[in-house]
């Protein structure tokens, strides 16, 4: 389940009635430029796995993933979604939680109502737990401490390992002053000693003695309730009348942090962060922060985007953010430390979460800045306070750009036109025009300014700023479109234009107008003068280009850019370079690498508007079409901690992994679905790649899903590998879980010896068949050729023949003929032909008999035909025919 990106404007309250552009907002909302910052929102709205939208208390284990405690059981959240424990034996999965504890080796201890429960990574077991548990620790020999639900103090005094879990009568009272009062909290400090407050004091224990922190604590400041141990050796405590207070290592006073006066109520949870920064919250919802040297610490309350509920718990998670837990309203975190924002007005009657904001210009003193929103009028940050101007100043259209052109004037670019006025309000129109926007306002070096608009080109000012007139600009003519977006005048007295139809270059300005030289067709949105280059931001990128108006290339999305287009640029005082574009912000330095900032980085919007960066020294604003960002440059970047890859899902499978064992799987098992995770807590996913060697030793392309089904094609060993990566870091080394299929009974030795055995007799018999078969045709054909010779043996001797029949004589003195004799003894079936002298012979005759015919014919004929009759003539030729 991927989860939404929720900041703090999506939270719900009434807006106050609205009754003057100037009302002073409670909670420093008008103190602070951009009060809001940047949270997601996890209940059961956002995240259906949490069991309940009351969290009390939270722990972040070692492998990173957060544990959340609930009054209806408990949840972790690995970064990416947040689901209930399983349903494991002795598992806390219902119930009221009041309390987490570290447990030595990564593990967990969580304190109900009714018991204490520990988790060691695989397996869960609980002790009773009389009076139920308010708090847990465990000291650095393996002692268990536990303050109960009356303030009283027990522990483990074997340690957890040896507690018996049908024992009633484990816990014990330690030795511990005769005087001591209902405990309220216990810490260990960096080197391990123990830290117990009772309702008015600080008490350490070391080499088994008690000593006091601090001494005595004012009577004023009401009871101790909460305590914190900084990694520096400070005490810290929260009291019931909401004082903060401290002691430093060997410190024998409290010294008391001066909170301003809405932080007054009881104080309900403490901690550190990685900057080392105290963090403390009230039942109120207000949080605090600072450190003791701080000058004055800031309190956060519903003005920051945070929920007017009681607060329950504070966790500072390893990757840098802070987590806040409300009664009913789930929990909050804080990221993005270096963005906030002002995305609403808390007496706007519209209540929209999500404002635009365009053009953000410095005042004419230096001290603050102008920006725009788009339809709530104008925001003016005087360096001190914010105040706004809207409707009720004379603006009724959407406001896009505004200038100071001098002390105590305004002009406002807007919808259909310009509004003039002085800087305290109200404003008249100056400017109309039929239709689009007025963009915003450029000044020539000449000190002539002029106005940029959507449809109509530029307009210049004649005449006082106070008053005077706007008219079209002379250069508007050759201008390849009226969509003029920026103007930039070089001292070289050379003019640029970006406008809709491409990028324009003049090169003396206003008085060559006939030299323009259109560089590209490409739509501009901005113009940034780098001194030897002039950059164009818009659509497809950033085009650049030298003095004299010759491209240099260009910069598109692949090479860094945030997004496809670019709205506008900047530059600071340090040579930082900054990209609006329309997928987050761009930080290039000078080696030419970019840093994006989007939704992931603590952005509502990722999409930046026109003329909307303004760069000073400690901060960058930008216009979005959320909010009005502000991108504190002091914040340094936290190193990020290093990624710890695990196994989820089946406890014994991941008990054998972590002992590196190989799991054992039965032969009908030959798909195993494997689970595991590498927790991080902010927004950016984690990406993962996949590799099976007996598959494929290649890598899976990366992922960000982290559940693989393996088919294993066979018995053996198999190895599944697995590695993370956050953004571009290195890969994590792999981590590798091992399976041994076991064989199915005919893949296992002895039935491969049986069937080799079996194949080879088998071989043997098909030989030995088809050598009998062979053998017995053998002898058949012996016996043939023996039958052959015999018959070849009797034609082969002496054999009477009768010298005229040709009849031959048989061994019983039969005569027969010689066709008789041979088909009988040879076996020969025999054809009849003649030979050719035969032949002749045989034709001879016939033809002499067919003579004597004709003859005897004739003669008998003779005494009726003529004597040349035509018939016997016929008959002569034929016979000579034939004869011939």
């Amino acid at each position: 389940m991927a989860l939404a990106l929720l900041l703090a404007g999506l939270i719900a309250g009434s807006p106050l009635g609205a009754q003057s552009a100037s009302l002073t907002i409670p909670h420093g909302i008008d103190d602070e430029p951009t009060p809001m910052r940047a949270f997601r929102i996890f209940d059961k709205r956002t995240a259906p796995g949490l069991p309940q939208s009351t969290v009390t208390a939270m722990h972040q284990d070692g492998s990173g993933r957060l544990w959340l405690a609930t009054l209806d059981g408990l949840a972790s959240y690995d970064g990416v979604a947040i689901e209930p424990i399983d349903n494991q034996p002795g598992a806390p999965t219902v119930g009221r939680i009041n309390t987490l504890a570290r447990k030595r080796g990564d593990g967990l201890y969580v304190g109900s109502q009714r018991a204490v429960f520990g988790f060691d990574g695989q397996r869960w077991r609980s002790v009773p737990a009389p009076r139920g548990v308010a708090r847990l620790i465990e000291d650095a020999e393996g002692r268990l401490w536990r303050v109960d639900g009356i303030g009283g103090v027990t522990w483990l005094a074997n340690g957890w390992s040896a507690a018996n879990a049908d024992a009633v009568n484990l816990w014990t009272v330690p030795p511990l002053p005769d005087d001591i009062g209902p405990v309220v909290d216990l810490r260990l400090d960096a080197d391990g000693a123990l830290h117990l407050a009772d309702d008015a004091r600080v008490l350490r224990l070391r080499d088994g003695a008690w000593q006091a922190i601090g001494g005595a604590l004012p009577t004023s400041i009401g009871d101790l309730t909460r305590m914190l141990v900084a990694r520096d050796g400070t005490v810290w405590i929260g009291t019931a009348r909401g004082a903060v207070l401290y002691a430093a290592p060997g410190a024998t006073s409290w010294r008391t942090i001066a909170l301003p006066a809405r932080f007054d109520a009881r104080v309900r949870s403490m901690t550190e962060d990685r900057r080392g920064r105290i963090w403390v919250g009230s039942v109120a919802g207000r949080i605090a922060h600072g450190t003791a040297s701080s000058d004055a610490w800031q309190v956060w309350g519903r003005a920051h985007g945070l929920p007017t509920a009681s607060l329950l718990d504070i966790l500072a998670d390893r990757e840098g953010s802070l987590w806040f837990s409300f009664n009913t309203r789930g929990l909050r975190q804080w990221f993005g430390e270096a963005w906030s924002h002002r995305h609403r007005w808390l007496d706007d009657p519209w209540g929209d979460p999500r404002v635009s904001v365009f053009g953000v210009r410095p005042t004419r003193d230096g001290r603050g800045f102008w920006a725009s929103v788009l339809d709530r009028g104008l925001w003016h940050w005087d360096g001190a306070r914010m105040r706004r101007y809207d409707a009720r100043d004379g603006l009724d259209e959407n406001v896009l750009g505004t200038i100071e052109p001098a002390p105590g004037q305004l002009w406002i670019g807007s919808r259909f036109g310009i509004y003039t006025g002085p800087t305290t309000g109200p404003f008249r129109r100056a400017l109309s025009v039929p239709s689009g926007f007025v963009y915003g306002f450029r000044q020539a070096p000449d000190g002539t300014w002029y106005a940029m608009t959507s449809e109509f080109g530029a307009y210049r000012h004649e005449g006082p700023v106070d008053g005077g007139r706007w008219l079209p600009a002379s250069f508007n003519a050759v201008l390849p479109s009226r969509g003029v977006r920026d103007l930039l005048w070089r001292d070289d007295g050379s003019l640029w234009a970006a406008t809709l139809g491409g990028v324009v270059l003049m090169p003396r300005g206003t008085d060559a107008i006939e030299q323009v030289r259109v560089l590209s067709q490409h739509a501009s949105n901005t113009l940034l003068d780098l001194d030897d280059q002039v950059w164009s931001g818009g659509f497809g990128g950033v085009g650049l280009w030298d003095r004299e108006g010759q491209s240099l290339g260009a910069l598109v999305e692949d090479d860094g850019l945030p997004g496809h287009t670019v709205y506008s640029l900047a530059r600071g005082r340090d040579g930082v370079i900054w990209i609006g574009g329309a997928s987050g912000i761009g930080r290039r330095t000078a080696d030419g690498a970019i840093t994006i900032y989007g939704v992931e980085s603590g952005l509502i919007d990722a999409e930046c508007n026109h003329d909307g960066l303004y760069v000073t020294d400690d901060a960058v604003y930008v216009g979005t079409m959320g909010s009005l960002a502000r991108f504190d440059t002091r914040v340094a970047p936290l190193d990020a901690p290093p990624l710890r890859l695990r196994w989820q899902g089946d406890p014994e499978r991941a008990a054998r992994v972590d002992a590196q064992d190989v799991v054992q799987l039965p032969a009908d098992q030959r798909s195993v679905q494997v689970r595991w995770s590498a927790p991080w807590t902010m927004p950016e996913p984690i990406t993962y790649r996949v590799r099976v060697p007996r598959l494929d030793d290649a890598w899976s392309v990366p992922q960000t899903e982290s559940v693989r089904t393996v088919e294993m094609r066979g018995r053996g060993l198999w190895a599944i590998e697995v590695q993370a990566r956050r953004g571009d870091d290195p890969w994590t080394p792999s981590l590798t879980m091992q399976f041994q299929v076991a064989p199915y009974w005919w893949e296992t030795g002895a039935a491969r010896v049986g069937a080799l055995a079996a194949l080879i007799a088998g071989i043997a018999l098909l030989i030995h068949g088809r050598t009998r078969k062979l053998a017995q045709r053998a002898r058949q054909l012996e016996q043939t050729v023996e039958e052959n010779l015999t018959q070849i043996r009797e034609l082969g001797r002496l054999i009477p023949i009768c010298a005229k029949c040709k009849k031959i004589r048989d061994d019983e003195g039969y005569w027969e003929g010689v066709e008789s004799y041979l088909q009988r003894h040879a076996g020969a079936t025999l054809s009849h032909g003649l030979c050719p002298s035969c032949y002749e012979e045989y034709m001879r005759e016939l033809d002499e008999s067919i003579a004597r015919e004709v003859a005897v014919e004739l003669d008998l004929a003779a005494p009726h035909l003529p004597a040349d009759s035509s018939q016997a003539r016929g008959r002569a030729d034929g016979a000579e025919a034939r004869r011939s």
